[in-house]
This record gives C-alpha cells, sequence and structure tokens, in this order.
C-alpha cells in the first residue's frame, strides 16, 4: 500500500470517525425526546445514510487486502 493510500484512507476513517461522533451526540438524542415528524424523518434518513457508509467503508477495507494480494501473486 502506498503512502499516499494509507494517508486517504486515513483521513477518510477519521473523517467517518469524527462524523459518527457528532451524528450520536447531537442527532440521535432527538429521536427520544419527542420529536416532531420532520425531525423523526430526518433522524431515521440519516441513520440509514451512517449504515449505508459504515457497510460501504467495510467493504472497501475487506477488499482492498484481495486485490493487492492478487496483484502481488502475478
Amino acid at each position: 500500500m502506498s503512502p499516499m493510500t494509507l494517508f486517504k484512507f486515513l483521513l477518510a476513517l477519521l473523517c467517518y470517525l469524527f462524523g459518527t461522533l457528532i451524528w450520536f451526540s447531537e442527532t440521535v438524542p432527538v429521536l427520544f425526546d419527542n420529536p416532531d415528524d420532520f425531525e423523526l424523518i430526518a433522524c431515521a434518513f440519516g441513520t440509514c445514510l451512517w449504515m449505508i457508509v459504515t457497510t460501504a467503508l467495510l467493504i472497501y477495507v475487506i477488499q482492498t487486502p484481495r486485490k493487492s494480494a492478487s496483484k502481488e501473486r502475478k
């Protein structure tokens, strides 16, 4: 893995962790404070978006070593 790829990955991971921290500290508590319809829909949409990003990041992490390992074998 090149240093630039590693840097991009670590920067993306840092942004993801920061976004997760902000999401769970600011937005999720609104769900439990008797939200109105707009807040409920926005929190549900944001949570779905967070789960999609988490899944995509996990798939990327799992697939990256396999791709580089198959290139090194050839």
